[in-house]
């Protein structure tokens, strides 16, 4: 059997690297239409995504790869403290602590694994076709036609195949733009976590070598959704909220591009036949509650599975993946553009939704961690997608 892997990011990578490790014996082949892997900052991964690798033995090639992040504490400009998280009653809710990896580092670590996949850069798929039951045939860009048994769309939130599936695929401005930046030095544990400010957030956390991952977003116009010009005010305000802020910003180089979020409809069907997606292809994600990664992962690692209990029958093994995932993550998706836009929205629904959730009981927010982010939450999907 040949499965072609549109997208050779995390999701592409790690369906690819889990196929091999489950010695599924299926010919795999990823095209991808960057002409480069890696670059961008870092990700946060939370064990529901750590337990998900276990499975497919890779799990302590990423934990070596990342820090533990040892604080969860929320504060406002001023200092004054949301809420905290004691680092280790949440390790214990979760099963362990979440970690902290270079995104570039990652993706080289889960390439490096695969013996017998080939990955094709600069090559993006313009169009999907399924001219005989059994039969995908994919173009792309360079012109060049391949054919394959079956075609996993891993190739996020602009997605080919997802809008293949489903042509009304939207994306709409979500009205805020992101930074993200990873800055040579460290800073004091105590300083780990988040800010919220008057439409804003900012946040750091630890990476292994010394260094620091940051984030920063905030509201702009549609028109200037990328605009590098834009930092120079967040740089402002940044420094205004004092420490870690000058020397993590003095210690980060040149920023990257900023990010336009965007809010992007999943498609109507996540399968269609021999036809399957995953992760931000499937259910884009923002990422304020930093479960977009995660929970591409766990796609990637149980499509791998229920593929090679039933490798001559793929249009099976996607129909039951697309059939379990959908409703255990459709609320994932949910929360995290609530979140998303209770810090960063002006609606009264928005400002309504921030109080709220400086208000909600730590018990409450415990029990949502461990149900969503933690090494259960992957056995209890598992179980899910098998028994679907």
């Amino acid at each position: 059997m040949r499965v072609l892997v549109a997208g050779a990011g995390l999701a592409g990578l790690t369906f690819a690297a889990a196929l091999e490790r489950l010695r599924a014996g299926i010919e795999v082949e990823l095209v991808d239409e960057r002409t480069a892997l890696g670059g961008g900052a870092a990700i946060t991964l939370a064990p529901n995504a750590l337990a998900a690798l276990d499975h497919v033995g890779l799990g302590d090639v990423v934990r070596r790869l990342g820090a533990p992040a040892d604080a969860g504490t929320v504060r406002r400009p001023d200092g004054s403290v949301i809420r905290s998280l004691d680092a280790v009653r949440t390790a214990r809710l979760l099963g362990e602590p979440v970690r902290v990896v270079d995104r570039g580092e990652l993706q080289e670590a889960l390439r490096e694994g695969l013996a017998d996949a080939s990955a094709r850069l600069g090559s993006p798929v313009v169009r999907v076709r399924r001219p005989l039951p059994g039969r995908v045939v994919v173009d792309l860009g360079d012109g060049e036609r391949l054919e394959a048994d079956a075609l996993v769309g891993a190739d996020g939130f602009r997605s080919a195949v997802a809008r293949a599936l489903d042509p009304r695929v939207e994306a709409t401005y979500a009205g805020c733009t992101a930074w993200r930046g990873v800055a040579a030095t460290s800073v004091d544990p105590s300083l780990h976590g988040v800010v919220w400010g008057d439409r804003c957030e900012a946040g750091v956390a630890p990476m292994t070598d010394g260094r620091t991952y940051w984030f920063a977003t905030t509201v702009a116009p549609p028109d200037r959704s990328e605009d590098p010009g834009l930092f120079g005010p967040v740089r402002e305000r940044l420094l205004a909220w004092g420490d870690p802020w000058p020397a993590l910003l003095a210690a980060s180089g040149e920023v990257g591009a900023p990010i336009g979020l965007q809010d992007r409809t999943g498609p109507r069907r996540w399968a269609s036949g021999e036809v399957v997606v995953i992760g931000d292809a499937a259910h884009p994600m923002q990422p304020a509650l930093g479960q977009g990664g995660a929970q591409a992962i766990v796609d990637a690692v149980l499509l791998a599975e229920l593929l090679t209990s039933r490798p001559d029958r793929p249009a099976e093994a996607f129909v039951t993946f697309a059939r379990a995932r959908r409703r255990r993550v459709r609320p994932v998706v949910a929360a995290s553009a609530r979140a998303l836009h209770a810090i960063h929205g002006d609606r009264l629904v928005d400002r309504a939704a921030r109080r709220a959730a400086e208000a909600v009981p730590q018990p409450l927010l415990e029990q949502a961690l461990r149900r969503v982010a933690s090494s259960e939450a992957w056995r209890s999907a598992r179980d899910a997608a098998l028994a679907d």
